[in-house]
């Protein structure tokens, strides 16, 4: 609701209250994350950690992956269904700030790249990464 009305200081005060100290819903987390970002703070470890809650949501707020037409209306905690419901309720949000699709889309990136260790298998498929 206060994000819709652009509200971002009683956001803030929501989503950072001691009521709500230990809430790690999707929800929560990708709207802190926003609010970060709109608020032009340091907001990669935030979405490290969002990523790690749920994978799903960056894939839907950058249009990599289409919304489905129906839901089952139930939901699992860092499951698909749950990145659907928030990009359904928040995305037009998100794609109202540039900038944050810009971030999301650059750091997620670089996030959903496998880190490869000098001798371990390649991800793309050769024997051993290539040491230069």
């Amino acid at each position: 609701f206060h994000a819709e009305l652009k509200e971002w200081d009683k956001l803030e005060k929501l989503l950072y209250s001691p009521e709500y100290k230990d809430d790690i819903a999707t929800e929560w987390i990708y709207t802190k994350l926003l609010l970060k970002i709109i608020k032009e703070e340091e907001a990669v470890d935030l979405l490290r950690e969002a990523i790690g809650l749920n994978k799903y949501v960056p894939g839907y707020l950058l249009g990599l992956k289409k919304l489905p037409q129906s839901d089952s209306g139930d939901m699992s905690f860092g499951g698909e269904d749950e990145a659907v419901y928030y990009a359904e309720e928040f995305k037009n949000i998100w794609r109202e700030y540039p900038r944050a699709i810009e971030f999301l889309k650059k750091e997620y990136k670089k996030l959903s790249v496998p880190k490869v260790n000098r001798n371990e298998p390649c991800p793309c498929g050769r024997d051993r990464k290539s040491v230069v």
